[in-house]
């Protein structure tokens, strides 16, 4: 994980209060732009920088672009329900580096949760689950619930490994907008707003496009709460269900 850097205060434009902010956050501005390749070390550091000073970025993941903000770093999403003119009842999904982030962050996690998770992570599936006590309340849904994705994108685990927290992530898109499967498609306004923007030319599935119900019956049958879902891209639910079948029921050490 990289180090932490040393933080200053300062005013910042991203908000109506003081935020620390890194030196070498201060040294791009707030509307760079950087083409991310293996030897653009530089450019990630960068990113990194800003998402250790709680400053939202824009960076590609395997399903869209997003807009984020590190965990652990900021404080709540509001600054992310500012930048996109979003609905603040709407809850804002994670980003995680494993499927191990399912029991650190949710509470009473069931044996079909993970199961799914180590069957079809890293990929395009977002888990919701009950939020466990590690979970700062701005960050919870109404509902108390969180949901989990880990994206297959070596950028964004990249990001999340060298942060060391999740990435509070939504779609980098004004409210009511497509979201942007191409950098190009990113609303230059929305690019003033953030510290820093990466950008890669891998393809994009796309965004939700299915709601799953959750497996209850199954997971009735185990005594366990059920997990809900949300699909990116053609996912088909075919899949999900044959993991959700009966015993036996071990997926322990898959991907």
């Amino acid at each position: 994980m990289l180090a932490r850097h040393r933080v200053v205060r300062r005013p910042c434009r991203f908000s109506n209060s003081e935020a620390d902010v890194d030196p070498l956050v201060q040294t791009i501005g707030c509307d760079a732009i950087m083409e991310y390749g293996e030897t653009n070390e530089r450019d990630l550091t960068k990113a990194v920088a800003a998402l250790s000073a709680g400053l939202p970025i824009v960076f590609p993941t395997d399903t869209v672009y997003g807009l984020g903000v590190a965990v652990g770093m900021a404080q709540s999403p509001e600054i992310l329900y500012d930048i996109k003119q979003r609905d603040h009842g709407k809850p804002v999904a994670w980003l995680v580096g494993n499927p191990e982030a399912l029991s650190l962050y949710g509470k009473v996690v069931p044996d079909l949760a993970l199961a799914i998770a180590r069957t079809f992570w890293p990929g395009p599936l977002t888990l919701v689950v009950k939020a466990g006590t590690n979970v700062p309340v701005p960050f919870r849904a109404p509902n108390g619930t969180i949901a989990l994705r880990m994206p297959d994108n070596g950028l964004a685990l990249n990001l999340i490994e060298r942060v060391g927290f999740p990435l509070a992530t939504t779609s980098a898109n004004i409210s009511g907008q497509m979201p942007p499967r191409m950098f190009e498609d990113i609303d230059p306004a929305l690019l003033e707003r953030v510290s820093v923007a990466l950008r890669d030319d891998a393809e994009k599935s796309g965004s939700p496009v299915r709601v799953g119900r959750p497996f209850r019956e199954r997971a009735a049958a185990r005594d366990e709460p059920a997990p809900g879902f949300v699909e990116h891209g053609p996912r088909p639910s075919c899949a999900l269900r044959a993991v959700a079948r009966p015993p036996p029921f071990a997926y322990h050490g898959m991907r």
